[in-house]
């Protein structure tokens, strides 16, 4: 029998990871419609190991620019305000959440990679299905698997143990993780994000992205369809082989949430170029090697 965690046991762990003022400014600017290239230039400016950063992939092979770029304002222009809004954020939640920590059990890259994936997917899927704002697809799919750095924090070996099982038995990796740790991280991700004090809509999605809510008449239909958005994109992720972790099959797909994003092949093929060109750009940024899907 694994070691069991709950949702008290994470409230009252002092050493999660936070936000610092730039990634929450950040993710103001990416979930306001009415923000502005400016806006989000000069949250860049205002950091300057962000602003290198962003001039670094900036001028990387990935884009392919034919002229240097030497400024923010140069950045924004060159690549628009949704590139270098998905960028920056991409960079900062990069560094706060993985960068500067050891995982024990996740590996690294292809959490990564798959965080990525999704957050591209769901905003490919946004667009096709008509929802009111991608922008907000793509940070729920970039944050999406939170709750397994949590879990990787928490409960260190233990949680390894679980990866393992998941690898060597040809488990569904969420089901399997439910079963030996008491607790989803689905369900530990919406509690982080509660704690970052994130729009209750992000914190819903991520919540039941695997599973359906027991009363979905008392969640709000965006949330409903957000979470449809993200599960439906996470498990396109995995069938090409983008999983968060080592395993031979991907989660059980949802019936209801496939529904509700009306998911065919035409949208499909769209979603994986997206996915694809996404990794592409982003594979030098972080030093991953991406699939050609």
């Amino acid at each position: 029998m694994g070691k069991k965690l709950t949702l008290e046991q994470i409230d009252k762990y002092e050493s999660l990871p936070t936000l610092p003022a730039v990634v929450v400014r950040v993710l103001e600017v990416v979930l306001d419609s009415d923000s502005s290239a400016k806006d989000a230039a000069a949250i860049v400016a205002s950091d300057p190991a962000l602003a290198a950063k962003v001039l670094k992939v900036v001028n990387s092979p990935a884009y392919g620019l034919r002229q240097k770029v030497s400024t923010v304002g140069h950045a924004v222009a060159m690549l628009g305000f949704a590139t270098l809004k998905g960028l920056v954020l991409s960079i900062t939640v990069f560094d706060e959440l993985l960068d500067k920590r050891i995982p024990i059990g996740l590996d690294k890259a292809l959490y990564w990679q798959h965080s990525l994936a999704v957050g591209a997917a769901a905003k490919c899927l946004a667009i096709v299905s008509h929802y009111d704002l991608p922008e907000e697809a793509y940070v729920a799919g970039l944050l999406h698997d939170t709750g397994k750095v949590v879990m990787d924090f928490i409960l260190k070996e233990e949680y390894g143990r679980t990866l393992d099982s998941i690898r060597q038995q040809n488990a569904d990796p969420a089901a399997a993780e439910l079963a030996m740790v008491g607790i989803s991280h689905a369900e530990v991700g919406s509690r982080l994000l509660a704690r970052w004090n994130l729009p209750q809509i992000l914190q819903l999605a991520i919540k039941y992205h695997h599973e359906e809510p027991t009363k979905p008449d008392d969640i709000p239909d965006r949330a409903l369809q957000l979470a449809a958005i993200l599960h439906v994109a996470d498990f396109a992720c995995w069938a090409q082989g983008l999983g968060s972790v080592e395993a031979s099959r991907p989660p059980a797909l949802n019936p209801k949430a496939e529904s509700r994003v009306k998911l065919d092949k035409r949208k499909t093929e769209r979603v994986m170029e997206a996915v694809d060109t996404e990794l592409k750009k982003l594979s030098d940024m972080f030093n991953l090697e991406a699939p050609d899907l």
